[in-house]
């Protein structure tokens, strides 16, 4: 029929929809990192929210942006952790603690093929000829602001 013909307003043909804006990707805040020396980890909360801020599941996965990442410290991590031959403690023979032993014996070639880095650590006390040691060292929070208890928490119900 030739439009002319035609009486009132002629409907569209296409019509917008979908107006609101496409869901996305949020990425938080690192974490700090996970270690204290040399190399960890940093993690982050990822979402999917729509338009209206509300979590969704329709974002393209593969524009999702990563949620872990490795962190350096900055501090290198200790490659012995005693210093042998002090107060004459020597690694035992099963690697896992140390004993009394004779002077000079403590060095880290006394008992080759050892592990050392799993060894435990042991206060070992400075001799009187030395300086004291040093003040304890005050602990900080590496990776999350809430705080965590070091000891369960008792419930006083």
């Amino acid at each position: 029929v030739p439009e002319h013909l035609c009486r009132g307003h002629k409907p569209r043909y296409q019509e917008p929809c979908n107006t609101q804006d496409c869901p996305r990707w949020y990425p938080g805040d690192w974490t700090g990192c996970s270690v204290s020396c040399g190399e960890g980890l940093q993690t982050r909360l990822v979402l999917c929210r729509d338009a209206r801020g509300q979590q969704s599941n329709l974002c393209e996965d593969s524009a999702k942006p990563v949620a872990t990442q490795a962190c350096r410290t900055g501090i290198p991590c200790p490659t012995h952790r005693h210093r042998y031959g002090f107060g004459g403690l020597t690694p035992s023979r099963t690697g896992h603690d140390l004993e009394e032993g004779q002077e000079g014996e403590g060095t880290p070639d006394f008992y080759p093929g050892s592990d050392l880095s799993s060894l435990p650590l042991v206060h070992q006390p400075y001799p009187h000829s030395q300086s004291p040691p040093p003040p304890p060292a005050v602990a900080e929070p590496l990776v999350a602001e809430q705080v965590v208890p070091s000891e369960p928490t008792q419930n006083d119900s």
